[in-house]
């Protein structure tokens, strides 16, 4: 199945019992093991990171001529990021040339609500000693210990930007000079794995950019007291007490951000 529709191809086959068979045009043409072909699974996990299964399984229909059920489509995606680990640990690590551009880090985490055998096992167990008002909802209050913290990070360059406290809540008026786009971007996230390893990559990520620490490190957090805790850390442990500045969100710490 292609982005043009279905594409059956007749090949010469080589078999023997007890083998598999072998077809040397799939080789040939670089053809997968299953139905899809390559272009039309990069638009399948594509079109699903943007929107729904649903919405991604409409998308695939109107835009192509190729046809992809719901479940082969959420199958597809999951297999488009299996090597997503094992590319960033097989690259070649080299420092970064610049040493005038920030060297930022930024780390930001979201509840998800789950399914009890989902949660953490702390969570679990402090979900399952809870007591509620009503059995078919949950009232007001009794929403805790229903979460699991994704946590997103992202590593990247960006060259030195003055503004003045007027341009940064957006009542001075004049010419603004244009942002400079963060360079060498790389971001992930995990829903998986506990904060404070995705804090340590982060940092790990920063240091083959910048072995030495010569740099200027910035990073970005909420006010979220477990985060702040696993970013403090990893500057002790790394002995760059007076190399990183920790940058809090504003709208997180500002005493009232109803109208930010």
């Amino acid at each position: 199945m292609t982005l043009f529709g279905e594409v059956k191809v007749c090949r010469a086959r080589y078999f023997q019992e007890g083998n598999a068979s072998l077809h040397p045009l799939d080789a040939r043409l670089n053809l997968p093991s299953e139905k899809y072909f390559h272009g039309l699974r990069r638009r399948v996990a594509e079109t699903a990171a943007k929107v729904s299964f649903d919405a991604t399984v409409s998308t695939i229909e109107r835009t192509t001529g190729g046809k992809v059920p719901k479940l082969q489509a959420e199958q597809l995606t999951i297999r488009a990021a299996a090597d997503f680990e094992s590319f960033y640990d097989s690259r070649q690590k080299q420092p970064e040339k610049s040493k005038s551009d920030f060297l930022v880090i930024s780390l930001d985490g979201k509840g998800v609500v789950m399914r009890k055998d989902s949660l953490r096992e702390s969570t679990r167990k402090a979900s399952e000693r809870e007591r509620h008002k009503m059995k078919t909802r949950l009232s007001r209050g009794e929403k805790s210990n229903r979460k699991r913290m994704a946590t997103v990070a992202s590593v990247y360059s960006v060259a030195e930007y003055h503004r003045t406290p007027e341009q940064i809540m957006n009542v001075e008026d004049g010419p603004v000079e244009p942002r400079p786009r963060p360079a060498n971007k790389r971001l992930w996230a995990s829903l998986t794995r506990k904060p404070e390893d995705i804090a340590k990559d982060a940092f790990d990520e920063a240091l083959l950019r910048d072995p030495d620490k010569a740099r200027r490190w910035v990073v970005l957090v909420d006010a979220h007291q477990q985060q702040l805790k696993h970013v403090w850390a990893q500057i002790i442990e790394h002995g760059m007490e007076g190399v990183v500045t920790p940058i809090l969100d504003f709208t997180c710490v500002s005493p009232d951000n109803r109208g930010v």
